[in-house]
């Protein structure tokens, strides 16, 4: 399982294929393996990277405050550890918030993004922003990581004949630490580079 000393801390990652280097970056409560499907098809012309943001997977859950520049400086300092800047980035959801984090600071690690399920910004506006966020954490707190778990796979994997991905969801939805998920939840909240959105090329 390679790891590489990041931030004084151990980031998981897998690196396959040979090619201009793809970075897939996943979303809150994930891990790599949320790209599995992708890595056979673009790792026959691509060099695919893919890692687990502190928090998630396989990489270290530190206690302490999570922050999207924490996040962001975690992939920058991989990048130039593996020496495979600039990269093509495709994040998801927090993964893609993240991109926009590195898009904003540090442009030159970049050759372009895409963005999947995810705006510049999380700053809850009006009563039911925030009441989702209050029902999320109260659901987390009351019933565990588990319970949510399940309540989300429905969300994401709505038909019948999904329910293979709803279980693997929930299988791996299980590994996440109740604090380290708090820790990166709290980190999108009020969050913002919309400002900066003039200065991505």
């Amino acid at each position: 399982m390679p790891l590489a000393k990041i931030n004084d801390i151990n980031i998981h990652y897998q690196v396959s294929g040979q090619g201009d280097p793809v970075l897939f970056l996943h979303g809150l409560g994930s891990s790599l393996l949320d790209w599995e499907y992708q890595v056979p098809f673009f790792d026959r012309s691509w060099q695919v990277v893919r890692l687990d943001l502190r928090g998630h997977g396989d990489s270290d859950k530190p206690p302490g405050r999570y922050t999207m520049k924490l996040f962001a400086s975690d992939v920058e300092q991989l990048l130039q550890h593996l020496g495979i800047a600039p990269v093509h980035l495709v994040g998801l959801s927090l993964g893609a918030m993240v991109g926009f984090q590195i898009a904003a600071d540090k442009p030159a690690l970049l050759r372009s993004m895409v963005i999947v399920n995810a705006t510049p910004e999380f700053v809850p506006r009006g009563f039911g922003a925030r009441f989702e966020i209050i029902l999320r954490k109260s659901l987390l707190c009351l019933f565990g990581i588990n319970v949510v778990g399940r309540l989300l796979s429905h969300r994401l994997f709505p038909d019948a004949a999904q329910q293979t991905l709803r279980d693997r969801f929930v299988q791996r939805w299980r590994r996440n630490s109740r604090r380290s998920y708090l820790s990166s939840a709290q980190a999108i909240i009020g969050w913002s580079v919309t400002d900066r959105l003039g200065q991505i090329s």
